[in-house]
């Protein structure tokens, strides 16, 4: 009796082992039929969403590897070294991702060799980027993702603090490419530290509802007037994208502005009529690109360069004066040199008769007027 006892208990313990090591086996199948995966390589993700482990062994995560994907916390493997650009564009409603220790290397683009910032691009209720301790590349800074010296900051979650404000930690010397491109922020202060903006003032531009800029006094390379940042060189470097006030006149820049840089009115919401000052020079590349209400710029006699795309996509433009008849539009190649690509059709170039400005205008077929004495009107 006590025998056949002891054969059912064995035989129950080897129909429990192996139903365990079956769903064991059918759980580890149904994870991995949540991937595409090449070798160590996650290709792509085409599972349901949710929380979501990576597998073990995984090195690297390919480019658009989650795109779109409803995935709403991540969990990454400690064998995991690279992530690729747009890995996670488009995961609207991922909420918690912390990059392991063993990752090394972000956003290098597979096709160019060069880094792309849009790994975390469109994640909006993104609140935080956490690090593992012990990474030797990265850290995360009140969820603000940096390099490990804390010297350049990489990205600014959309989710973090949301119709706010950020201060920059002293010790940064870099922002990174587009590091805030997905921020809503009404206000940004900027260190001592800080000695590079990557991109010119494409950088900020697209920061919802940035209303002011500021620097602290002790920085060499910038510092702001009225909420709006320059360089020390004399480059008005971005002007808020909204920022309140439609009219911008001669008097409200400083006396030693030579340039207007590239991007730097990129996007702005309210502004309508711009008058720039005499002694500015150089207007730069997509300048007043996307101005969503702009409808008049006074260029001064001084500047003698206006770069492509400075008026692309305008879509309320109607008047722009160059009293200069020598001045320079710049041509970016296969690019093109129109100016106006994209803005308002009904538009009036207005510079001296049998100018380059006129020529300018038939070239492209703007509507042209002489510039009368008064270029105010």
């Amino acid at each position: 009796m006590k025998r056949q006892t002891r054969c059912k208990w064995i035989s129950l313990f080897i129909c429990m082992l192996c139903i365990c090591v079956l769903c064991f086996s059918v759980s580890a199948e149904t994870a991995y039929d949540d991937f595409e995966i090449d070798g160590t390589t996650l290709v792509r993700y085409i599972g349901n969403g949710g929380e979501v482990t990576v597998p073990d062994g995984i090195t690297e995560i390919g480019e658009w590897a989650f795109d779109s994907s409803a995935i709403t916390k991540l969990i990454l493997p400690e064998t995991l070294k690279a992530i690729r650009s747009y890995a996670f564009f488009n995961c609207t409603d991922l909420r918690e991702i912390t990059l392991p220790a063993s990752l090394t290397e972000l956003e290098k683009s597979e096709e160019d060799n060069c880094y792309q910032p849009q790994i975390f691009y469109n994640n909006e209720r993104l609140p935080a980027i956490n690090v593992a301790e012990g990474n030797p590349k990265y850290i995360s800074i009140d969820g603000v993702l940096y390099t490990a010296n804390g010297e350049k900051l990489l990205f600014y979650p959309a989710g973090k603090n949301r119709g706010g404000q950020y201060t920059v930690p002293e010790g940064t010397k870099e922002i990174g490419y587009s590091a805030f491109g997905e921020a809503h922020l009404t206000s940004i202060h900027f260190p001592s530290t800080l000695e590079l903006i990557y991109g010119d003032g494409s950088e900020l531009a697209f920061v919802y509802g940035l209303q002011e800029i500021t620097v602290s006094d002790k920085n060499k390379h910038f510092y702001t007037k009225d909420g709006i940042l320059y360089d020390r060189t004399g480059t008005l470097y971005f002007y808020p994208s909204w920022k309140a006030g439609e009219t911008l006149e001669k008097e409200s820049f400083p006396r030693t502005l030579n340039e207007i840089g590239a991007f730097a009115f990129q996007n702005n919401q309210y502004l309508k009529s711009v008058e720039l000052p005499e002694g500015v020079r150089n207007v730069g590349w997509m300048a007043f690109d996307k101005a969503q209400s702009i409808e008049k710029i006074t260029f001064p006699a001084s500047v003698s360069s206006i770069s492509g795309y400075v008026f692309s996509d305008c879509p309320k433009l109607q008047k722009v004066i160059i009293p200069n008849p020598r001045v320079n539009f710049l041509d970016y190649g296969d690019l093109g040199a129109d100016i106006f690509t994209g803005s308002n059709f009904n538009l009036v170039l207005c510079g001296p008769a049998d100018s380059k400005v006129q020529d300018y205008a038939d070239d492209w077929g703007i509507s042209f007027e002489p510039l009368e004495s008064d270029t105010t009107n």
